[in-house]
């Protein structure tokens, strides 16, 4: 029962390591710097 559970969020868990990817620290920082809105991020 517990794998059942475990995979069960398995695709969310792989969306959001995939779009979080896309964006590395840089991109982060840049934004932190600007005091702006990850928006690419968000609207990705």
């Amino acid at each position: 029962m517990k794998s059942i559970e475990k995979d069960k969020y398995q695709d969310i868990r792989d969306a959001v390591r995939s779009l979080c990817s896309e964006f590395d620290d840089k991109y982060h920082r840049k934004i932190d710097e600007a005091k702006a809105y990850p928006e690419e991020f968000v609207n990705n």
